[in-house]
């Protein structure tokens, strides 16, 4: 499992609307495969989520998610229902989700959606 650099800040806003969730810096190399496991590629770059850590005890646990905005209730259920766990979300800012999920998937899935031309 990763530590998770996780700093609470109460005034962080996301589309000038005030949260009151952790607010986390994400870095590609930091994160735990298991979490990663747990929601598939076309979700995470989907909904540009990105799970990050496993926390508590297995059975009884839950999946950190970063994400851009925390209060997106239908990104929550989805990736919920997905994970089949509950989620904690944490705040993290889009360009980092971004970066991470090229980092980590690169262009895969654009390439496998792309027709091959006739040359």
């Amino acid at each position: 499992m990763t530590s998770l650099s996780v700093e609470d800040i109460d005034d962080t806003s996301v589309d000038g609307r005030s949260v009151n969730v952790p607010y986390i810096r994400v870095e590609a190399r930091t994160l735990a495969r298991d979490a990663l496991r747990r929601l598939p590629e076309r979700l995470i770059r989907g909904r540009k989520v990105l799970p990050l850590a496993l926390k508590g005890e297995p059975g009884h646990g839950s999946l950190v998610v970063a994400m851009r905005d925390p209060r997106d209730l239908a990104t929550l259920d989805e990736v919920r229902f997905a994970a089949g766990i509950p989620i904690q979300p944490v705040l993290a800012s889009e360009s980092e989700i971004d970066e991470a999920i090229e980092m980590l998937f690169g262009n895969r899935f654009q390439a496998a959606s792309q027709t091959p031309s006739d040359g």
